[in-house]
């Protein structure tokens, strides 16, 4: 009767210990996203005022030199060669202009190579024309000459191209009598912004996002998707409910967070509007993006998990006591959270599929619809992780005999075997190098299995 006392008093302890505990690193975590958003809010607002500056103070200078077009290629040269972040610089004339140079008048410098950091060591040319399509019909012209104000402007919107993802900044040109008779732009390399952002990211697995108001990326660690795939895209491609909530609200300028569910995993996005610094001379208009940071929940738990998982399976294993099934025991049921958490989360992200739609649509039955598609299609995780979960129960088995509160001799363990050979190890290390290998080599069987099972089991993998 005491020692159930006892026990209940120590769990209950650790059931305390933990929801504090909890509490405690998600607002620190939640502090530290939210601080790591506001950096990238003014990292990216930095790189783009940094091209405006650089824009404005050609532009002065070019103001007293508009009748020698020769120089404009100086100008655009100049421009690329002193500013890390810009891809590109054009300067362009309305029709006609100089009447000696044709119809149309361009000068576009650029640096050859794509890929972020890289690109911009790569040799700067000279090109008199960008796009398919004359440049008085592109978008990055039309717009300043049109609303007669600085504009930040996706040039690829309207053009059938392959060319690397950029943002650009069109300042419009105007003549002394005060006409808009061209147009200057300066182009940033989404790829570098997004390198630049990624670099700051609060954890291994967390990344941030930086979406325009039409949902297009212009940060994303997926740089395939930048200015090429919308947020509408993805959330029609077949998300929970909790994503598509979350885009909803970072689409309509808010600010706050969400807890979600992308891809089976839990996570939380933090999200607030771009708003850019008041810098004396710089144009008041909102750009209407809007940033974010994801921020897996295993990322914010998982050396809070591992503590507890610790310190409730010594917890179990002190109260049951040493022996064989005691010690089987103890690590059943610390390991059961993890696999019940993860199945959970697989389901409810199969749950919101399409192909579960169309199921209930045709009145598949419930049970049909979880035997046929939703079971086949959560398992495999389950599989996987328990697979390689197995390593790290015969290592928390083995931690528990070496510190004699697991199974103990003469029933032969690894652990104990390490444990007992401690005061031999200068004379004979052989009674602790086999056992040690014993361990290392299945762990590392284990995990090589569960990686075979993951490539066998996972439909995307299969696709």
């Amino acid at each position: 009767m005491v020692v159930f006392a006892i026990a209940m008093l120590l769990l209950a302890a650790l059931f305390i210990m933990s929801r504090y505990s909890r509490s405690a690193v998600r607002e620190e975590a939640m502090r530290k996203a939210e601080q790591t958003l506001d950096a990238t809010v003014q990292k990216v607002d930095n790189i783009l005022l940094s091209a405006e500056q650089a824009a404005g103070n050609i532009y002065i200078d070019m103001l007293g030199h508009l009748g020698e077009p020769e120089r404009m290629s100086v100008y655009t040269k100049k421009l690329v060669e002193t500013n890390p972040y810009v891809k590109g610089c054009a300067i362009a004339f309305e029709p006609y202009y100089y009447k000696d140079r044709g119809q149309y008048f361009m000068s576009y410098s650029h640096h050859t190579g794509t890929g972020g950091l890289r690109a911009a060591a790569t040799p700067i040319v000279e090109d008199h024309t960008f796009g398919q399509k004359p440049y008085t019909e592109q978008i990055w012209y039309t717009t300043p000459i049109e609303e007669r104000k600085p504009s930040w402007i996706n040039p690829l919107k309207e053009l059938d191209t392959e060319e690397e993802p950029i943002v650009t900044f069109s300042l419009p040109i105007y003549s002394a009598e005060g006409r808009p008779v061209g147009v200057l732009a300066v182009d940033l390399s989404l790829a570098l912004i997004t390198e630049i952002v990624q670099a700051a990211k609060p954890s291994p697995n967390s990344y941030a996002t930086l979406i325009d108001d039409g949902g297009s990326y212009i940060v994303h660690p997926d740089t395939s998707k930048l200015y090429h795939t919308t947020v509408q895209e993805y959330i029609r491609q077949g998300v929970h409910f909790s994503v598509q909530e979350a885009v909803e609200a970072m689409l309509a300028g808010r600010t706050g967070y969400r807890q979600i569910l992308m891809n089976g995993v839990h996570s939380y996005v933090f999200y607030k509007p771009f708003v850019r610094s008041a810098v004396p001379g710089r144009a008041e208009d909102e750009l209407g993006w809007s940033a974010g940071i994801v921020y897996p929940e295993d990322d914010i738990f998982d050396d809070y998990r591992d503590l507890l998982h610790v310190v409730l399976t010594i917890a179990v294993a002190a109260v049951l006591g040493t022996g064989f099934v005691e010690t089987i025991i103890a690590l059943a049921v610390s390991c059961i959270p993890g696999p019940a958490r993860m199945i959970r989360a697989s389901m409810l992200n199969v749950r919101g599929l399409e192909y579960i739609e169309a199921s209930q649509s045709i009145n598949c039955s419930k049970w049909r619809i979880i035997v046929s598609h939703m079971i086949p299609n959560s398992i495999s995780p389950l599989i996987v992780s328990s697979t390689m979960g197995i390593g790290s129960v015969i290592i928390a088995g083995a931690s528990l005999s070496f510190i004699g509160l697991g199974v103990q001799p003469p029933l032969p363990e690894w652990g104990a075997m390490l444990s007992g050979g401690r005061a031999w190890i200068q004379q004979y290390p052989h009674i602790v190098i086999f056992p040690g290998l014993a361990i290392m080599i299945t762990v590392l069987a284990l995990n090589m299995l569960g990686d075979g099972l993951r490539d066998a089991l996972d439909p995307k993998l299969k696709n």
